[in-house]
């Protein structure tokens, strides 16, 4: 891509007459790691406005609501881990830790979750409480009052182990108050698919015998057939 026609006149960059010579020289100009600077402050500072206005728009976030996790990480690391963690919560909870660990393995230097990453992970995590952040069974939540969403599948695919089971009663919910009453096993591959998941399976079942435990003061199972209360 060309972006030279959209470049002004004059780029003012602020350096030292050396660094200046060898621009001109090499015709050469490096872009650094903002992290690993002595001035991350002033990158920070940038990347406020800059976040505000990318959501005004929702461009923060990739499709389905998933965070743009390189744009978190620049905006949090390598200060504030549990910042991050909660300002990707604010939109993906409930999280999948598991999930979670293989989208940030990066920021721990690897490209798999071995059990450094691990341990590693296990420390940034030490006092999320007092963030706000609630570790249960494998899945992060927020200690808010926030209404939990179920989301279709997106950019991200999740296995239905990676699904919190107060997500997916949600979304079987919102089939049952859709069509009354249903058949189990009919509700199940119904939010099976909405999920991406095209067979129903002992993972796919226990995953919704979860969910629909959650419910169980909110509809009436006769048998195989469930409806709203």
């Amino acid at each position: 891509m060309d972006i030279r026609k959209d470049l002004p006149d004059k780029i003012y960059h602020y350096t030292s007459l050396g660094a200046l010579c060898s621009i001109v020289e090499n015709q050469e100009f490096w872009l650094g790691d903002s992290r690993q600077m002595n001035d991350y402050n002033e990158a920070l500072e940038l990347l406020k406005p800059l976040n505000t206005l990318l959501n005004q728009d929702n461009d923060l976030y990739g499709k389905e609501d998933n965070v743009n996790i390189i744009t978190m990480g620049t905006a949090y690391l390598p200060r504030d881990f549990l910042g991050m963690i909660r300002a990707i919560l604010e939109v993906e909870a409930p999280l999948s830790e598991d999930l979670l660990l293989k989208r940030i393995v990066g920021f721990f230097g690897r490209t798999k979750v071995t059990s450094v990453v691990q341990r590693a992970y296990e420390q940034q995590m030490f006092g999320c409480q007092r963030r706000g952040i609630i570790r249960k069974d494998g899945f992060l939540y927020l200690n808010n009052d926030k209404e939990i969403r179920f989301r279709g599948p997106g950019d991200i695919v999740r296995d239905i182990k990676q699904i919190a089971p107060e997500e997916l009663a949600v979304g079987m919910l919102e089939i049952l108050n859709q069509n009354v009453s249903a058949d189990k096993n009919g509700l199940y591959r119904s939010l099976a698919m909405q999920c991406g998941v095209s067979r129903v399976g002992k993972a796919v079942n226990e995953s919704m015998d979860a969910a629909l435990e959650i419910l169980k003061d909110r509809v009436n199972i006769d048998g195989d057939v469930i409806s709203i209360k």
